[in-house]
């Protein structure tokens, strides 16, 4: 006799909640049809459901948009990349606490370790004699988190150790619910025989009707930002525990979806729950604090000058690209800076060479970087550098690499052979995005749990008051 099982999923949602209530909508309509015709149902999330865009997640260190997770009701997850590499592990395991569904990482290790507290690696589903196991994984994102103290294995080797895992327990059917991309499923597929079904993430890769590998192993992924749920058609026989059948398609996710009330509510939660941080009374400003991407701007100004005064240097170079909104005259609260600031990038301390800083402002004024636009921005150019401690005059009509006419470090002319001590974020130093050049500077200190709009209420909640000198950093002639 055979079994049918439907399996509905969805990944990076990264913050989508009004589609995530559409989402429900449709798999509550479409489940209640496939329970109707004998189907057997699982839900999974392929992981980066959450984004620090949404004031909930950025004030909370999405701690709040579990409320979210926990009304669509998933049966497991896979760990992304929207908390633990954003928010810190520790905020991560905080969120872990909070869901009443498993979520698996069986990579998310250091080594040879367990995974990270919270996480499982595997888990098996009992239906009558047939059983099938699950296990987890997530793209490390090359070194990323090495500073964070995770050593991720080898993802073939990783995904064999699973795989022999759940055999000995008896799993006849193998899913791999994966957050590693649709180039590095691929690969693993190819490596290992044993694995039935990929659903996957991480890549925003959408497969309409699956991707079969082989003519046995199926891989399906949904796109992104809730455009699409998932869905996968398996029938397994239940005396040999052997898929005979499969099929992959996708639902479409527009604004016509009644959005569910259940998902509706969970969102007011999380709202409620960040409003009592974001009400929080910060500083008062005295003037309008404008963003310009291109030019020198009030709230630039403020930036360079708190990681200024936050890393106790004689000058700051700080992307425009780290800020999202302006801020109104007035009361500032935690709201406010979140919605201005929600750059995920660290305070760094960097000593460097006259000629170095003299390089990086240079690369700064390239319309090819300060106007390219990063997913990591969340819609933001990186734009051109902010700047404390420094007075520069350019001339943006000259050839690039040769527009800086001038510059002053606290009054007195840039000694391009001197060592000066610089406070940035890990953006400005990043080799692909940022400014610094690949010599004449070194890393002194980077603080990994603070972030930019952290140092940027620090400092404002140590004067009270906006009060912005030194304005006419940038001189463009």
């Amino acid at each position: 006799m055979n079994r049918d099982f439907t399996i509905f999923f969805t990944s990076d949602i990264h913050g989508r909640d009004r589609n995530s209530a559409r989402i429900f909508t449709i798999y509550k309509r479409e489940r209640a049809i496939a329970e109707a015709e004998g189907k057997t149902c699982l839900f999974f999330d392929a992981g980066d459901s959450s984004d620090r865009s949404l004031d909930y997640c950025g004030l909370t260190k999405c701690r709040a948009y579990t409320h979210i997770l926990n009304a669509m009701g998933y049966d497991a997850q896979t760990v992304g990349n929207d908390i633990g590499l954003v928010y810190g592990l520790d905020s991560l395991k905080e969120s872990l606490k909070r869901l009443n569904f498993p979520v698996l990482g069986a990579n998310f290790r250091n080594g040879e370790n367990p995974p990270l507290e919270g996480l499982k690696e595997n888990m098996i589903f009992y239906f009558g004699p047939i059983k099938i196991g699950v296990f987890g994984m997530s793209n490390p994102w090359g070194r990323a988190y090495e500073p964070l103290g995770l050593h991720f294995p080898d993802n073939v080797s990783c995904a064999q150790e699973q795989t022999e895992k759940l055999k000995e327990k008896g799993a006849q059917v193998i899913i791999f619910l994966s957050h590693m991309g649709i180039q590095e499923d691929i690969e693993i597929l190819f490596n290992n025989d044993d694995i039935d079904l990929v659903i996957g993430g991480h890549s925003h890769t959408r497969t309409p009707g699956g991707v079969i590998n082989n003519s046995e192993n199926l891989i399906h992924h949904c796109g992104q930002y809730g455009e699409y749920l998932g869905r996968v058609d398996i029938t397994v026989d239940s005396e040999t525990g052997k898929i005979i059948s499969k099929k992959a398609f996708l639902y479409p996710v527009n604004d016509h979806v009644e959005e569910a009330p259940e998902i509706i509510s969970a969102i007011e939660k999380a709202r409620e729950e960040a409003a009592v941080i974001g009400r929080q009374f910060v500083a008062a400003a005295q003037r309008d604090l404008d963003l310009d991407y291109w030019n020198e701007c009030a709230l630039g100004n403020l930036t360079a000058d708190a990681l200024c005064r936050y890393g106790n240097t004689e000058l700051a170079l700080v992307a425009a690209g780290n800020l999202q909104k302006p801020i109104s005259k007035g009361e500032i609260t935690r709201a406010d800076l979140n919605r201005a600031c929600f750059s995920t990038a660290n305070p760094c301390v960097s000593t460097m060479t006259g000629s170095a800083i003299l390089e990086s402002l240079e690369k700064g004024l390239d319309e090819n970087l300060n106007r390219f636009y990063h997913h990591g921005l969340r819609g933001a150019p990186i734009g051109i550098p902010q700047i404390s401690g420094m007075r520069v005059e350019a001339d943006l009509s000259l050839k690039k690499g040769n527009r800086i006419k001038s510059v002053e470090i606290r009054g007195v002319p840039l000694d391009e052979n001197k060592t000066y001590r610089i406070a940035h974020t890990d953006l400005e130093s990043n080799k692909r995005l940022g400014f610094f050049p690949d010599t004449g500077h070194s890393l002194e200190a980077i603080d990994r749990e603070i972030f930019l709009g952290d140092v940027i209420a620090g400092h404002l909640e140590e004067s009270g008051l906006v009060n912005l000198t030194g304005e006419n950093r940038w001189n463009f002639l």
